[in-house]
């Protein structure tokens, strides 16, 4: 069986590679998605050993969100716009 994006992504925060500098945003998300991605993270670190945070589970969905959503919207251009044009 094949893995799925998320499931790749997840395999990569288990054995982690060196950190990349980051910048700053700031979040409102409700409060059990909040707490949702705490345990996830506890759960995740307590399988892998290395610290995982909320933010690190953050930063990987929007990585998804943006690798997948490009390559829609590439596929979605590709398709409506004519081959000669």
């Amino acid at each position: 069986m094949s893995k799925t994006y998320l499931q790749k992504i997840i395999d990569a925060r288990l054995n982690p590679t060196p950190a990349v500098p980051l910048k700053q945003i700031m979040l409102h998300l409700p409060e059990d998605t909040i707490a949702r991605l705490t345990q996830l993270a506890a759960d995740l670190t307590a399988m892998s050993g290395n610290r995982i945070t909320r933010n690190d589970m953050i930063i990987d969905a929007i990585d998804v969100f943006l690798d997948e959503g490009e390559a829609f919207l590439a596929e979605r251009i590709e398709k409506e716009v004519p081959a000669n044009a």
